[in-house]
C-alpha cells in the first residue's frame, strides 16, 4: 500500500511539473530607411504565437507593386511575396519553444531593392 501511494503521488507531481512549463513574451521593434517592423512573441516551452506588422514609412508608395519580405530569425520562419500594401498585419502559430533571442533580421525587396532591418528586443 505505501508503494502504491508512493507511486501515485510521483504520477502527481510528474503531472504538475508538466502543466507549469514557463512562459515568455518578448517584443521587438525595428526600422530602416523605407520601412519600420514591430513584432510580438509569446509562448511557453512547447508552441509559440507571434504577431508582427510591417509598415512602408518610404516617400515612393504609388510606384510599388509587389513585395516579398522574410524572418532570419530562430523564432519565426515566414517568407511572403504578395501585392503592395503600406501596412502588412500578420500573426501565427508554431509548435516549437520560444527561442530568447536579442535581435533578428526582416528583409524585404521591391521595386529591384532590398533592405535589412535589425529587428532588436525591446
Amino acid at each position: 500500500m505505501k508503494n502504491i501511494c508512493a507511486a501515485c503521488f510521483m504520477v502527481m507531481l510528474m503531472m504538475f511539473g508538466a502543466g507549469c512549463s514557463s512562459s515568455h513574451l518578448y517584443t521587438y521593434a525595428g526600422e530602416s530607411e523605407n520601412w519600420r517592423a514591430n513584432s510580438t512573441i509569446q509562448g511557453n516551452d512547447d508552441i509559440l504565437s507571434y504577431r508582427y506588422t510591417i509598415q512602408y514609412i518610404g516617400e515612393d508608395a504609388g510606384t510599388i507593386e509587389r513585395i516579398k519580405y522574410k524572418f532570419i530569425s530562430r523564432n519565426i520562419s515566414v517568407r511572403e511575396d504578395l501585392p503592395f500594401d503600406p501596412v502588412i498585419e500578420r500573426r501565427g502559430d508554431q509548435i516549437t519553444a520560444v527561442l530568447d533571442e536579442p535581435e533578428f533580421v526582416l528583409e524585404i525587396d521591391w521595386n529591384g531593392r532590398t533592405e535589412r532591418i535589425q529587428v532588436q528586443k525591446q
